[in-house]
C-alpha cells in the first residue's frame, strides 16, 4: 500500500519519520497527532518499514477498545470512510481517479447506515472534481490510468513521433485500447495521418468524439453506445460516418469531397437529429438506408457544387435547412428531402445561389433570408404555403407552376429585402408582398394580389380573372408590365372592368 504511486501524493519519499506519522494522523484520523502517539509511531519507523508501520497504525485504530474521546472519534471517522470507500469501489465500481474525492466529505458524524446515505456523500464529494486530461500512447492503453472521473474529461489520441524517422506518424489509438470516460461529458480527440479509419477501440462513457485527418475520415461508432456527438475534420477526400441509434449530432468541417452519414439504428430507434457540413466540394448523402427519420436540422456552409440528399422514412417531420455561402458555379446545387413535411430555410452568413430544392412532401415552406438566396428551381408539389421573411432578397428563377401545383398562398409581408418570382403564379394563389421591391408574374388570377411598400413590378399575361384584384401597394414607382399579346388586346385596354381590378401602379406599359 505504501509502496504505490498514489501513496506518493500523501507520503513523498523525502518525508521524515515524524512527518510520515503526522500525515497519517491528518489524512486518516482527521486530527494532529498527540505527543505520545507521535513519539511511539516515529520510533516504530526507526526499526520497521513505513508500509509495515502504517498497517500497524490501521490495525490499532480498528481494534481500539479504550475510552479516549479523540481516539474514539478517529475510529468512527475511519470506519465511516471505509464504509463509503467500499460502497464506491464495489457497488458503484467507481474509478481510482476519484476515490479520494468520493470520501472527502466523510466525517465522524456522517450517516453511513444506508446505501442512499453513502451515495449522497460520494455525489457531494465528487461534484467539484476538475476535468482531467489523458494522453494516449502508441502502446495498449487500458486500466485505471485511462478511466475518467466525474468531471468533463478529455482523452487525446494525437499522432506520436516515430523514433526511427523523427516524423509524427504513429497512431496512438488502437482497437486494443479500452477507454472509460467515467461520469461527466467526456471527449476523445483522435488525430490520424493518411486517412486511417477510426480504430474500433472499446469506448465507455465517451460522449464526444473529434476526428482530425490530413486526408479522408472514416468513423464507425455504431458500437460506442455512449457517443452523442461526432465532429470530423477532413483536409481532403471523402468522409464516411456510421452511427447506430447513439449520436444525435454530426459535424463535418475542412475541405472534404463527398460526405456520407448514416444512422443505422432501426426505424424508430435512430437518433441523428442535427448535421452540419462545412466546405465540401462533393455530394452529401444522409441516411442512405432510409431509416433516418429523426433528422430535424441540416446546415450547409461554404458548400461548392455539392448536392445534398436526405433519405428518410416517411412520416411527419420538420426540417430546418440552413444555407451559408452555398453555391454552384456552373451547376445547380440540388438539395433533396422528399419526406420532410415542413421545411424551414434560413439564409445566413453569405449569399447562397443556384439552389435546386426538391421537397415533394413539404406542405409548408418558410424562408428566412438574412442573406440573399437564389433558387434555380423548386419542386414542392405538396406545398400549399410559401412564407418569406428576413432582410434580404429571395429569388426564384425557373420554378414552374407545375412544381408548385398545390400552392395557395405566398406571404412575404415579413420580408424587407424583396421577393422575385421568375415564373407565373397559378391563378388560384394569393400573394402578399414584402416592404421592398418585389417582382411577380401573373396570369388570370382569381385571388387577391397585394404588393408591398416597395417599388414593385408585376408582369401580367392575361386579363384578371373573376374575383381577382391586383394592388400595387404604397410604392412610388410601381410598374404593371403587360405581355405583348395582352397589350395588343384593344378591348382589354378600353375595359373599365379591367381597370377596376388594378390599382396603385404609377407606370403601365
Amino acid at each position: 500500500m505504501y509502496d504505490t504511486t498514489p501513496a506518493r501524493t500523501y507520503y513523498p519519499l523525502y518525508l521524515t519519520n515524524n512527518e510520515i506519522v503526522t500525515n497519517f494522523y491528518t489524512n486518516v484520523l482527521g486530527r494532529t497527532p498527540d505527543a505520545d502517539g507521535l513519539a511511539y509511531w516515529s520510533g516504530q519507523l526507526a526499526t520497521k518499514s513505513a508500509g509495515q508501520v502504517i498497517a500497524d497504525m490501521i490495525t490499532a485504530v480498528v481494534n481500539y477498545a479504550g475510552t479516549d474521546a479523540a481516539a474514539l472519534t478517529s475510529q468512527t471517522l475511519f470506519n465511516n470512510k471505509e464504509a463509503v470507500a467500499e460502497y464506491y469501489a464495489v457497488t458503484q465500481q467507481g474509478s481510482a481517479t476519484n476515490a479520494t474525492a468520493a470520501i472527502s466529505g466523510v466525517t465522524a458524524t456522517s450517516d453511513v447506515s444506508t446505501d442512499a446515505a453513502k451515495a449522497a456523500i460520494i455525489t457531494a464529494g465528487t461534484a467539484t472534481v476538475s476535468a482531467q486530461t489523458f494522453t494516449l500512447t502508441a502502446a495498449v492503453d487500458s486500466g485505471p490510468s485511462f478511466v475518467g472521473g466525474s468531471g468533463n474529461d478529455t482523452f487525446n489520441a494525437s499522432v506520436a513521433v516515430n523514433t526511427g524517422t523523427g516524423v509524427y506518424d504513429v497512431e496512438t489509438l488502437s482497437a486494443l485500447d479500452i477507454i472509460d470516460g467515467g461520469a461527466g461529458t467526456d471527449t476523445l480527440n483522435y488525430t490520424t495521418v493518411g486517412g486511417t479509419a477510426l480504430p474500433a477501440a472499446t469506448l465507455t462513457s465517451i460522449e464526444l468524439i473529434n476526428v482530425v485527418s490530413d486526408g479522408a475520415v472514416t468513423a464507425d461508432v455504431q458500437n460506442a453506445s455512449s457517443v452523442t456527438t461526432l465532429t470530423a475534420k477532413a483536409v481532403a477526400n471523402a468522409v464516411d460516418i456510421d452511427t447506430k441509434g447513439n449520436a444525435t449530432s454530426v459535424t463535418v468541417t475542412g475541405t472534404a469531397t463527398t460526405v456520407a452519414i448514416d444512422d443505422n439504428g432501426a426505424t424508430g430507434a435512430d437518433k441523428l437529429a442535427t448535421v452540419s457540413i462545412t466546405g465540401n466540394t462533393g455530394n452529401v448523402t444522409i441516411g442512405a438506408n432510409a431509416s433516418t427519420d429523426t433528422l430535424t436540422s441540416l446546415t450547409l456552409i461554404n458548400s461548392v457544387n455539392g448536392d445534398a440528399t436526405v433519405t428518410a422514412a416517411a412520416g411527419t417531420r420538420a426540417l430546418a435547412l440552413t444555407l451559408n455561402g452555398v453555391t454552384g458555379p456552373g451547376n445547380n446545387v440540388v438539395i433533396t428531402d422528399d419526406t420532410a413535411t415542413t421545411l424551414t430555410i434560413t439564409g445566413t452568413g453569405a449569399l447562397s445561389s443556384a439552389i435546386d430544392l426538391q421537397a415533394d412532401a413539404a406542405t409548408t415552406i418558410s424562408i428566412a433570408a438574412d442573406e440573399k438566396i437564389t433558387f434555380a428551381a423548386i419542386d414542392a408539389s405538396a406545398a400549399t404555403t410559401l412564407t418569406v421573411t428576413g432582410d434580404s432578397l429571395v429569388t426564384f428563377t425557373t420554378n414552374t407552376a407545375a412544381d408548385l401545383g398545390a400552392l395557395t398562398t405566398v406571404n412575404a409581408s415579413g420580408n424587407t429585402g424583396g421577393l422575385s418570382l421568375g415564373t407565373e403564379l397559378a391563378t388560384g394563389v394569393t400573394f402578399t408582398g414584402s416592404s421592398a421591391a418585389d417582382s411577380v408574374k401573373l396570369g388570370a388570377t382569381t385571388k387577391t394580389i397585394t404588393m408591398g411598400d416597395g417599388n414593385d413590378t408585376v408582369t401580367l399575361s392575361a386579363n384578371v380573372g373573376t374575383g381577382g384584384t391586383i394592388d400595387a401597394g404604397a410604392g412610388t414607382a410601381d410598374v404593371l408590365s403587360l405581355t405583348e399579346a395582352l397589350a395588343a388586346n384593344d378591348s382589354l385596354s378600353a375595359s373599365t372592368t379591367f381597370e377596376g381590378k388594378i390599382s396603385g401602379f404609377e407606370d403601365w406599359h
